[in-house]
């Protein structure tokens, strides 16, 4: 991915973040799961709900 590959998805849905998961290839969830996990589990945490 390029560093500007996101920026349209993030404009559409300001909700969202880019993670750069060292170390990782296109096979994140297997490559760095532990890592993967705990992102997710940050972003799905730090989620405001009105």
């Amino acid at each position: 991915m390029g560093p500007d590959e996101p920026a349209p998805m993030l404009a559409y849905r300001p909700d969202t973040r880019t993670v750069r998961i060292p170390g990782a290839a296109n096979d994140v969830h297997l490559d760095q799961s532990a890592r993967l996990h705990a992102e997710i589990r940050a972003y799905l945490l730090d989620l405001k709900f009105a």
